[in-house]
């Protein structure tokens, strides 16, 4: 203001300059003031206090934060009061990449797939009010993405961390449960029959305690007594307990975590974090099996299995009825039963089961069927076919009183493939081989070793090949007597069967006969007419059918040459004569009959000349001569 009274002082027209400018000012602040206050209405304090927003199962009762690429996100959101609304999905940089249709009410709903190439990491949905712009009212979290886990180990020395939560979602009585079931069911059968090393780690907001992975029993044991409450109160943070197992173990090591299922440390984002330190434990090979109880403590809850398949795996076994595979990621089972679920978790890990693993020129095989055959015992299931990761787990019991079983594992063999190779292996080292055949015979299996692993690899086979048929398919004008070829080639060098068979009944056909010309002698065929001929050739692991056709040519029926004779020389002898069609075949038929059609006699010659001598006759046998071009 007192700028503005000097330059009145020094100018009328000033005056009314600045008075404008001012007035102008001043006008700008009032409006920018009001467009505050009326923009910001929608935010006020307790207008949205109710509004809500969450992904869900596809049936949106069930919540869910955890989604896999490829899956589809079910979003819905209520503003708590009616107006124009509408949901939105940012990508882990905040990038918006998906916005719902909008709605006027009070809520609103959305689905959307998430691309295959989505990235690793949270996710946001977010409920917008539309009030002359679209405002934000609430943000929820979720998680996008997970890495699968790896197959069970089956060497002699993989170790394995036991994590126990002891937050207060589990009173003493449940942790004294577990400790015992840990301890007798898990720690005690593994530690006496096996060369398994075993860690331990109890937690809750930390990791409380920790014993690298060991084969000392009181170690263990001590470890295992040691885990409890401390202080009044105790979350649940698996981010810090997973990492600190990853930090204690290796390739084909193993993870075994008894939880309820919920973290909820470090705040805001914990089964995030939680997913991003159980995939670093995958890419280092680590296997993670969680075991999902309901405990009975202050902070208890129900059993959260999407949290569970997010760190671990997709594949649930509920215990009863479920039994536990190896390809089983999660366990959920009462507290009561968790004695029997580890020491099933332990027959599984290391007790006398062979594992079959079929591979197909490298690769994984599907649905390959193996039937297995003992000798001293019992042996489960019979046969089977090889899951998702080309592997069948067979159970084998043996006999009371005896320390070994004897298994023969057969694999059924596919068209289009043929065998390689197969082996047997116990920690790595090979036991057994193949004979040459899609079996392995007398795999002992012995009480207190480790389990056997087999593996069956095949390739692709290629069928034999057909090539160059002479005469060529659908030909015409063939003789009534020919030899007929075709090229054989196997793609693979193996030997093959086969067999070329000609609709007039003749065939040709040689066993385990290598690449090249196989041929069909025919004769006494019928003059225009047409024939079929069959060829199969066979690997022992594919066939190669085909069939083709020629037609034979026209009789030909030639006038009678010029100055045709015969006269007889001796008694056994008839000489023929005539004169030279100008190089044309002569054909010459005779017969005991005076008549009879051209063809019907037997044919004594066919050939380019002037004469013959028709010997060996029968004395005192009239004989009829036929002659034509």
């Amino acid at each position: 203001m007192k700028m503005v009274k000097q330059n009145i002082l020094k100018s009328r027209n000033n005056k009314v300059r600045k008075f404008t400018a001012g007035f102008f000012v001043m006008i700008m602040v009032l409006a920018s003031v009001s467009a505050i206050s009326l923009f910001a209405t929608p935010a006020k304090a307790g207008t949205f206090m109710d509004s809500t927003v969450g992904t869900f199962e596809n049936n949106r009762s069930i919540s869910k934060t955890v989604f896999a690429q490829g899956e589809t996100i079910y979003g819905c959101g209520n503003t708590g009061r009616n107006g124009l609304m509408r949901l939105r999905i940012r990508d882990q940089n905040n990038m918006v990449v998906h916005i719902s249709d909008e709605v006027d009410g009070n809520e609103v709903s959305t689905n959307w797939t998430l691309p295959l190439d989505a990235q690793v990491g949270e996710w946001d949905i977010q409920i917008q009010y539309h009030w002359i712009i679209w405002w934000t009212i609430r943000t929820a979290h979720f998680y996008v993405g997970f890495e699968a886990n790896p197959v069970l180990p089956t060497s002699c020395d993989v170790d394995i961390v036991l994590m126990v939560d002891s937050s207060d979602s589990l009173n003493l009585g449940d942790l004294q449960d577990i400790k015992k079931a840990a301890f007798e069911s898990f720690v005690d059968p593994l530690l006496s029959s096996t060369q398994t090393n075993i860690g331990i780690i109890d937690f809750d907001s930390y990791v409380m305690s920790s014993l690298a992975p060991t084969n000392d029993s009181l170690d263990i044991k001590n470890a295992i007594d040691s885990i409890g409450h401390i202080s009044d109160i105790e979350y649940t943070n698996w981010d810090v307990a997973i990492s600190k197992a990853n930090s204690m173990l290796g390739d084909d090591d193993i993870i075994v975590i008894i939880t309820d299922g919920t973290p909820t440390l470090p705040l805001g984002k914990a089964i995030s974090a939680a997913i991003a330190a159980a995939n670093a434990a995958k890419n280092n090979g680590i296997r993670i099996i969680s075991i999902g109880i309901e405990g009975h403590g202050i902070l208890r809850g129900e059993i959260n299995i999407n949290n569970l398949k997010a760190i671990s795996g997709s594949n649930v076994s509920t215990v009863p009825p479920d039994t536990i595979s190896v390809n089983t990621d999660v366990i959920t089972c009462d507290i009561s039963d968790l004695d029997n679920v580890l020491f099933n978790l332990t027959s599984l890990l290391f007790s006398r089961n062979i594992v079959v693993q079929k591979f197909i020129d490298g690769e994984p095989a599907k649905d390959w069927e193996f039937t297995a055959e003992i000798t001293g015992g019992m042996v489960k299931p019979p046969y089977g076919f090889t899951d998702d990761t080309g592997s069948i787990l067979f159970n084998v019991v043996i006999n009371p009183g005896e320390t070994t079983a004897y298994v023969n594992i057969t694999e059924t063999m596919q068209n289009g493939y043929s065998f390689v190779s197969a082996v047997a292996l116990v920690c790595s080292e090979r036991i057994m081989a193949d004979d040459g055949i899609d079996s392995l015979h007398s795999i002992p299996v012995i009480r207190n070793r480790c389990p056997i692993k087999c593996i069956f690899n095949n390739t692709v086979n290629y069928p034999p090949i057909f090539k160059n048929s002479t005469p060529v398919n659908s030909s015409l004008d063939q003789e009534p007597s020919f030899v007929w070829s075709i090229d054989i080639e196997d793609p693979d060098g193996d030997n093959f069967n086969w067999t070329v068979e000609c609709s007039n009944g003749q065939l040709n056909s040689i066993n385990c006969d290598s690449n090249g010309t196989k041929e069909l002698s025919i004769s006494g065929l019928d003059h225009d007419t047409e024939y079929i001929v069959w060829v199969n050739a066979t690997d022992n692991y594919t066939a190669t059918r085909k069939w083709f056709t020629f037609k034979t040519r026209e009789k030909i029926i030639p006038d009678t040459p010029d100055n045709f004779t015969a006269s007889a020389n001796g008694r056994f002898q008839m000489n023929l004569t005539w004169t030279d069609d100008g190089g044309n075949c002569t054909y010459i038929e005779w017969n005991a009959t005076e008549n009879w059609s051209r063809g019907a006699g037997i044919e004594i010659y066919s050939d380019k000349g002037a004469s013959y001598q028709h010997m060996e006759l029968d004395n005192g046998i009239q004989y009829m001569v036929v002659q034509y071009d």
